[in-house]
């Protein structure tokens, strides 16, 4: 591989180097490390700090010749509240280490059709030139997206545009030199129209504005695909097309891009990162992951086994091939899937190789091998470990790879075989931690859908000793970090000696949320809404690890985010649990909910029979919604929200308060329905760590979030036991006993 300059070396590592200065380099700015690279001996088990600044590998790319992989990563600084970005090359034959070569910029949060943001990260774009000398990528500095590329035979990196606009995606051009890039609304039109707007008022209702957000702009479209933010409610039409320009690379002068260029640029597939993650939100793709053979006509892609069936969100696909005319389908059970994840040829044995997720409630990673025309299809790989984002070089293909104790790495996996090899570690400390064994559960909710969950065990586990339990949702699979959003540290918790059950939700039927469908699959949603499947398929893995000892049933909490705060609620008004932590609740009931997002109105409304100003929609609702209900509630509740969805938890959190009961909430500035700032996100782990301890065990921090925080739990506490004991059978003495045995009554506030 090219080495950079010393120059550049100098520049990273921050003094002079010597002969040993590449692989300085290589570690000095994220300790990027081989993935087998060896460690000695091993630390306790993980910290706040280990959990809080795990780097993540956000975009990766083969280059054209296959000989290297730029890979982008971000890591969180809790001290300097933001990420710190780079851009790493490493060969594909894992023989040397990788290196820095550019700096990475600010993170970019991605715009929804909506104009809203909801706090995950766009990942980085990037584009190869045909000879691998060199790639282009987006990088944002002072808050404008412009191209930048980097030279790995020189070490140069510069900044090729100054657009008035921001790029969204970026593609090599016909000539295999000139930089196609796509630009949306210049930053001053906006500007300018948001000045305009706020003199005049906006419309309310047309979805311009948030008072939280402030003004509203949805992307804008690349001509190919159809218009949908007006679909969601815009009033005003703020529909826009992408405006496709081009740079020469030399000289970084800009101008519009051709015909020609456009034409090319259009017909070429989209692998940009930007489309990537944007085509994964659609609901209606009729064919999916094309994949054409480099040596012959062959063609093989995924589609929808029955359209008119099956038109939602992630409808079951069936794997096809086509060559020399002809047309043939996979008809093996293997072949069809909710979850196709890559498709490839292996030309020197004329069979597709695809990878999907499947097995119970789709918890497997499995890479499968087909011959078109065979009656029979090969497991290469079958894995409860995650494999994603992998791109074919050859015989092989360059994934990411990540399991239940291990953050994503970069590996490259043989297709014939499966086997690996490792390529970079981002998180090589990791190696160092101990972490507690974790046990897989498949499990259903006794109603046909299959559900699953992973136990985290107590990091000091005796068997015969029952243990704290933390419920964590509702997604369990690859690094088992925080759950949806990422607000519970797992690993943490059980290195506490607190028992964690990491749960993955079942998934019946078609999925679907916008209006269109809503009609089709009300009893689909009906069901995750109101019958409480989850929370069934909780409690019966709760009640067997109950059963087999490991778990205390007096000192059970549960957690929650977007619909894991639903199927929380759903099992707060069912049962009593020792503790709760939510970063939303799901807000069903009277006010009517404040959500601006009038799909979602309207299929409340279908699944209620009514409005909630009606008398059968109120109704309907009512024993769904924890604030009509809050004199039940008995669960001691911590609420660590968003500013911009602060309003949603309004009503849970003053009837709560009204009513006497154990609530607490904290609102984050500058947040999202996901905490994107990585101060915020370390917080939110301690206070949760915090809560749980006291409220499981009757523990206190020597580090409390904040000094006050045990004053005012140790008050919740004494006013929680008191609601015990007034809502205690004087006939059953047991109910009183539990009232004064909570653990948090050994807490002795100062």
């Amino acid at each position: 591989m090219p080495k950079p300059s010393r120059a550049i070396l100098e520049a990273i590592v921050g003094r002079r180097v010597g002969p040993l200065g590449r692989i300085v380099a290589a570690v000095a700015f994220l300790a990027v490390a081989p993935h087998g690279a060896a460690q000695a001996g091993q630390a306790a088990g993980v910290g706040i700090a280990d959990l809080a600044e795990v780097a993540q590998i956000t975009t990766h790319r083969v280059s054209p010749d296959g000989a290297y992989v730029a890979f982008q990563v971000m890591k969180p600084s809790v001290a300097l509240n933001r990420y710190r970005i780079g851009w790493y090359v490493v060969r594909t034959d894992g023989g040397t280490p990788p290196y820095r070569i550019a700096d990475g910029g600010q993170a970019r949060l991605p715009i929804f059709n909506t104009g809203r943001r909801s706090g995950s990260f766009l990942p980085g774009e990037i584009a190869w030139s045909p000879d691998a000398g060199w790639f282009a990528f987006v990088k944002v500095r002072d808050d404008q997206a412009q191209v930048w590329r980097a030279d790995l035979k020189t070490g140069a990196v510069q900044q090729l545009t100054a657009n008035p606009g921001d790029v969204e995606r970026i593609r090599i051009g016909p000539d295999g030199r000139t930089i196609l890039f796509a630009v949306g609304r210049t930053r001053a039109e906006i500007e300018t129209a948001d000045a305009r707007e706020a003199r005049l008022g906006y419309l309310e209702g047309a979805n311009t504005f948030s008072v939280l957000e402030g003004p509203l702009w949805p992307p804008c479209s690349d001509g190919r695909a159809r218009q949908r933010h007006n679909d969601t409610g815009f009033g005003v039409d703020r529909r826009c097309a992408l405006t496709l320009w081009a740079v020469d690379p030399d000289t970084g002068r800009e101008r519009l891009a051709t015909a020609a260029e456009s034409r090319f640029y259009h017909r070429a597939p989209d692998r940009s990162m930007t489309a990537v993650f944007l085509r994964g939100m659609l609901r209606d793709q009729q064919r999916f992951l094309e994949a054409r053979s480099a040596g012959s006509d062959a063609v093989a892609w995924f589609a929808n086994v029955d359209p008119a069936r099956y038109p939602g969100f992630l409808p079951p696909r069936r794997l096809w091939a086509a060559g020399n005319g002809a047309s043939v389908a996979c008809r093996l059970g293997d072949c069809v899937t909710r979850y196709p994840l890559g498709l490839w040829w292996r030309d020197q044995t004329n069979t597709v190789v695809f990878l999907s997720r499947d097995g119970h409630n789709t918890s497997q990673t499995s890479l499968y091998q087909w011959r078109p025309g065979s009656d029979s299809v090969d497991v290469v790989i079958r894995t409860d470990d995650v494999l994603r984002a992998c791109q074919q070089t050859g015989d092989q293909l360059v994934c990411l790879h990540e399991s239940a104790i291990s953050p994503a790495r970069l590996v490259k996996v043989a297709l014939s075989d499966g086997g690996q090899v490792p390529l970079a570690d981002v998180n090589q400390d990791f190696r160092k931690l101990r972490f507690s064994k974790v046990e897989k559960i498949e499990a259903d909710d006794g109603l046909g859908n299959d559900a699953h969950a992973h136990l985290v065990y107590p990091l000091t586990y005796r068997p015969g000793t029952s243990y704290p339990l933390v419920i964590v949702q509702y997604r369990s699979r690859g690094f088992l970090k925080g759950g949806v959003g990422d607000e519970q540290p797992i690993h943490v918790l059980a290195a506490n000696d607190i028992a964690v059950l990491s749960t993955d939700a079942p998934r019946p039927g078609i999925l679907a949320t916008t209006q269109g469908h809503i009609e089709l699959n009300v009893e689909n949603y009906r069901y995750q809404v109101m019958r409480r499947g989850a929370s069934r398929a909780i409690e019966r893995m709760v009640g067997d690890l109950v059963d087999r000892g490991i778990v205390d049933p007096d000192r059970v909490a549960i957690t929650g985010l977007s619909a894991g705060s639903r199927i929380m609620d759903v099992a707060l008004l069912k049962n009593d649990y020792a503790a709760a932590s939510a970063s939303t609740t799901s807000m069903i009931g009277a006010p009517p909910n404040l959500s601006t997002r009038a799909d979602r109105r309207r299929a409340q409304d279908i699944l209620f029979g009514g409005s909630p100003f009606s008398e059968t929609g109120f109704q309907n609702r009512k024993p769904h919604s924890i604030g009509l209900n809050a004199d039940t509630i008995e669960t001691p509740l911590l609420l660590q929200v968003a500013d911009r969805e602060y309003h949603l938890t309004l009503q849970t959190y003053h009837a709560l308060l009204e009513a006497g009961k154990p609530v607490e909430m904290h609102v984050f500035p500058d947040e999202y329905h996901v905490k994107w700032q990585p101060a915020h996100r370390e917080a939110v782990y301690r206070r949760n760590l915090q809560w749980f301890k006291f409220w499981l065990k009757g523990e206190t921090a020597d580090d409390p979030v904040d000094p006050a925080q045990y004053a005012r739990w140790a008050a919740l506490c004494a006013a929680h036991v008191d609601n015990l004991r007034a809502a205690a059978n004087p006939a059953n003495p047991a109910t009183r006993a539990k009232a004064a045995g909570r653990p948090c009554t050994r807490v002795t506030a100062d």
